[in-house]
Formats: structure tokens, sequence, C-alpha cells
């Protein structure tokens, strides 16, 4: 009995399947702490953003402005071409700006592939230092070949129970057939004794008849 009760549970038992690769969010530091920049000038971080491996990248934070009421900064973020642009002086369309401000707080989303750039401006006649935190935020996808390792392990998971189970099928198979065996020899062996004893006790009745 308790052999036919293991052989039951293993064929009742699901395969154990392993997990799967989970998105994970992820920070990247594009500015952090102070720096100084020079009258009349900017200070650009570069960003790259892979979207293809990535979703929902944004970039986040604020920037100061250390001094009195002379010292202003801007604050831009462009994609490469707007970049290009910029670089060359001619008008170039920005994903964020903030206008002249002493604080500017940033939060972009960058939802195609490619290189931004967050650019800091000084506007005043004197040096300014600027300071503050901005990094990109992004939830990191699995990699194809993270979601084809687990996909090859679910299987050969499987595989492997499904023998399991075909084996232990086959040795409850054999264990009822093995019972149904001694079952029939235990009744073939009651009547038998039956007859043997209706044998012997045949004479009797016929001398008491």
């Amino acid at each position: 009995m308790r052999s036919l009760v293991l052989a039951a549970l293993l064929l009742a038992t699901p395969a154990a399947a392993a997990p799967l690769p989970q998105p994970k969010p992820m920070t990247a530091q594009v500015l952090t702490g102070s720096t100084t920049i020079g009258p009349m000038s900017s200070r650009y971080y570069d960003v790259h953003v892979n979207a293809t491996s990535s979703a929902q990248s944004r970039l986040i934070g604020r920037v100061i402005a250390a001094g009195g009421e002379g010292h202003h900064i801007t604050v831009a973020v462009l994609t490469e071409a707007a970049f290009v642009d910029w670089n060359g002086h001619r008008e170039a369309p920005p994903l964020y700006y903030s206008g002249l401000v002493k604080t500017a707080d940033v939060a972009v989303p960058l939802r195609e592939s490619g290189n931004y750039y967050l650019i800091v401006s000084n506007v005043s006649q004197t040096p300014t230092t600027v300071s503050g935190s901005i990094e990109t935020r992004w939830t990191q996808l699995p990699s194809v070949a993270e979601v084809a390792a687990a996909n090859a392990a679910n299987q050969a998971e499987l595989e492997r129970a499904l023998r399991a189970k075909m084996s232990s099928a086959l040795a409850l198979a054999l264990l009822f057939g093995a019972l149904a065996v001694g079952v029939g020899a235990f009744l073939v062996a009651t009547w038998n004794r039956k007859v043997v004893v209706l044998a012997e006790e045949e004479p009797e009745l016929r001398e008491a008849a």
C-alpha cells in the first residue's frame, strides 16, 4: 500500500518551473556634486539610451546655481541631431528647456534609442558654481539569451519530470499487475482448498446416507 501511495504522489507532482528573468530598475549618474562654469559658457553631459533592451528611460534630477541675483543658468536636453545644430550655433529644438533660472528641475522621458545631451549654461558675466544631481533611470529588459536560457531550463525540467512520471506509471502498472496476480493466486488457492475439502467430505456424506 505504501508503494502505491508513493507512486500516486510521483504521478501527481508537477514539474517545478524555473523563474523567468524579470525586468530590473536601473540608474546611472549623469551629473553629481558641484562644478564651476565660466561666464557665458556651457557644460554638457552625454546620455546613451538603448530602447531595444530597456523601457521607460528618463532623465531626472535638479541643478542649482550658487550666488546672488546675477547668477542664473539655463538647462536643456537635446537629441543628438539638435546637439549638432546647437554646436553649429543653429536653431536646436530641445526636448526640455528650463529658461533663465537659479534652480532647474529636470524630468524628461527618453523614448528612442540614441544619444542625448544635458547642457548646463552659465548666462552670467562671472563664473557660476552649479550643483545638484541628475541621473538616468530605466527598466532593463531581459535579453533574448536570458529568456532562451530560462525556456531551455524549463523544457529540460519538463522532459525530466515526464520521464520520471512515465517511470512511475510503469512501476505502478507493474505493481498493480503483481497485485492482481497475487490476488488471483490467492483466490485460486482458496478455491482449490474448498474443492479438496468437499472431495474429502463427499464419501462421509454417502456413508451417512
